[in-house]
């Protein structure tokens, strides 16, 4: 992990003659810098733990997203599209599919058999959108689930290791008041201490913002291709609304649901 990496490359910089190395430096620093040390490192574990989860979630959601848009456009009959949809459990396109099927079935059978007019299609088509765009921020949180402590720890890292930097160079400088001295030989250990907060701050914090925004883009690409998703199933459902408004003068009950086809039908 980038945190330990840090360790290490201190440590190799680090004259290690008269035990200055850097293990050597974090057995004389005081409690409170190595509560600071202790407090960046399980947050460097927690943050590298998120960021392999997630890598893992955003591989298998690109790879399930392009499968199910493909099965989609291929498929011609809804109803057995929504059966097969729970295959395809890690892409938020298959939550928002059923959202949407569902309120399209519960609309047509509260509509089954009467004539529909062109007012009523335009509220069953809000009601189908609003339902989908709530999935998708139902989606999208679930997504973004654990992301916080990414950014927290970004923002906040740098600032617990300057603490306890300070905090470090006090003890220095009391020190060098205890002793009357104020050689190099005396200052530079307390003030190498001490810095190792800092570096070990910046090693827990540029990882996690470095990833924190790749994820958040990874977020927004799905999110685009989810909203073309939503647009892509309206479409199909203002050709199904179409035909049942073009029919009602007649009487003529419909029963089916335009799908991947203009004049498909899926038998609910």
């Amino acid at each position: 992990m980038f945190c330990f990496g840090g360790f290490f490359l201190i440590s190799s910089v680090l004259p290690s003659t008269n035990g200055s190395g850097i293990f050597e430096l974090l057995g004389h620093t005081g409690i409170l810098v190595r509560i600071v040390l202790l407090i960046l490192i399980v947050m460097s574990v927690c943050c590298w733990g998120i960021i392999i989860a997630k890598f893992i979630r955003f591989r298998r959601v690109r790879k399930e997203t392009i499968s199910f848009i493909l099965r989609f456009h291929q498929q011609k009959n809804l109803s057995v599209f929504y059966r097969e949809a729970s295959a395809f459990s890690e892409t938020p396109l298959v939550h928002v599919f059923r959202a949407g099927y569902g309120e399209l079935v519960r609309a047509i059978r509260g509509k089954e058999g009467e004539k529909l007019r062109p007012e009523a299609g335009e509220l069953v088509r809000d009601s189908i959108f609003r339902t989908m765009h709530t999935a998708l921020l139902i989606e999208r949180g679930r997504l973004e689930k654990w992301l916080g402590l990414l950014a927290s720890t970004g923002s906040s890292a740098p600032f617990i290791g300057l603490f306890g930097t300070v905090w470090g160079i006090m003890n220095s400088f009391r020190n060098i008041g205890l002793q009357g001295s104020a050689n190099l030989a005396v200052v530079a250990p307390g003030i190498a201490e001490a810095l190792i907060a800092t570096a070990v701050g910046l090693a827990t914090a540029i990882p996690a913002v470095i990833f924190y925004n790749y994820f958040s883009q990874k977020i927004r690409a799905v999110e685009i291709e989810t909203r073309h998703f939503i647009s892509d199933f309206m479409n199909f459902v203002d050709r199904d609304l179409m035909r049942r408004i073009a029919s009602s003068p007649q009487g003529e009950e419909v029963h089916g649901i335009v799908t991947a086809g203009e004049t498909g039908r899926a038998v609910l």
